[in-house]
């Protein structure tokens, strides 16, 4: 006989869909720690030439560049979801409980509804850089839209992760646990 908590048809899209945001999180953050990396390995290639052949590496700073855009953006949802932000509760620790919870809730709507239109804008402004091959001219042609494309992408998961957060806090206030909260922890 199958357990009605576990087997529940209404918790097993939301662990399904839960995990599949995870995964998609965590990917798009993995991409930009390695966008770190190249910039730290571009940085030292550049730097052991120009110390030993009195040489540079072409194209180094216009590359850093890009890889830090692509390394901010992609991982702007990990760090939300791991409570990295910088954040304050100097508003809500000084309400009550549910006037704590309104403000929060509120707060998570207003990122939501702007984050909506910066992945919009981001999207619209990408796929034209796309169709028109934009680069960045330099001492080398850099292609900016693969970075763009990236730009809308770490604000889609970020938008993600503030609407699984929002889900989580509205859970919460109405006493509801049976959503998996994995990630960040309940604010107080």
């Amino acid at each position: 006989m199958r357990s009605p908590t576990v087997d529940a048809p209404s918790h097993r899209p939301a662990a399904w869909a839960s995990r599949a945001f995870d995964l998609i999180t965590e990917i798009a953050g993995s991409v930009a720690g390695l966008c770190l990396v190249v910039i730290m390995l571009l940085t030292t290639a550049d730097v052991v030439l120009r110390r030993i052949f009195d040489t540079r590496l072409p194209g180094t700073i216009e590359y850093s560049e890009l890889f830090l855009g692509l390394g901010v953006f992609l991982g702007l949802g990990l760090a939300h979801r791991m409570g990295s932000h910088v954040s304050t509760s100097a508003v809500t620790d000084r309400l009550g409980n549910r006037p704590a919870q309104v403000a929060i809730v509120l707060g998570l709507l207003c990122g939501a509804a702007l984050l909506v239109l910066a992945v919009g804008a981001t999207a619209d402004k990408a796929m034209t850089a796309m169709e028109f091959g934009e680069t960045r001219i330099g001492l080398v042609r850099v292609p900016i839209w693969p970075a763009r494309i990236a730009l809308a992408i770490g604000l889609a998961v970020f938008l993600l992760e503030v609407v699984r957060e929002l889900v989580r806090t509205l859970r919460r206030s109405s006493g509801d646990s049976g959503f998996p909260s994995q990630g960040r922890k309940a604010q107080s």
